[in-house]
């Protein structure tokens, strides 16, 4: 009872983190917060935004698939659950809206706030991480 519990918490504390940082994203895009809007400006930087080309898009895709894994737990969660036949479409749908906002949106705002240019992104420093 305690792992689900805390798993519950911890879950709500991680979703409830994302939407903050998109609000507050898109506050700083439209220059609510900060005084300067940026907009899409960030976009229009030298190369932006496909700089390298299709295989430094293509290679961008793969390394952001690792960070999708885990939603192929809907599988083995349709042998637990009670009416499959009607849960786990609904569950495959909200998949989704999930993907939208936790992955496309937060993508969005961080390529809308971050040049590609800045330097410290390239820097080995952990501290920038």
């Amino acid at each position: 009872k305690g792992f689900g519990e805390s798993e519950y918490w911890f879950a709500l504390i991680k979703v409830v983190t994302i939407i903050i940082f998109l609000i507050v994203g898109f506050m700083m895009i439209f220059g609510i917060m900060g005084g300067e809007t940026v907009g899409f400006k960030n976009f229009t930087v030298a190369d932006a935004p496909f700089n390298g080309g299709i295989m430094a898009i293509i290679g961008v895709f793969m390394a952001a698939g690792f960070s999708f894994q885990g939603t192929e737990l809907l599988g083995v969660a349709a042998g637990e659950t009670s009416d499959p036949e009607r849960n786990i479409p609904k569950a495959i749908r909200s998949i989704f809206w999930r993907i939208l906002l936790f992955y496309i949106l937060a993508i969005l705002v961080i390529g809308l706030l971050i040049p590609y240019t800045t330097e410290s992104l390239a820097a080995s420093d952990v501290t920038v991480s």
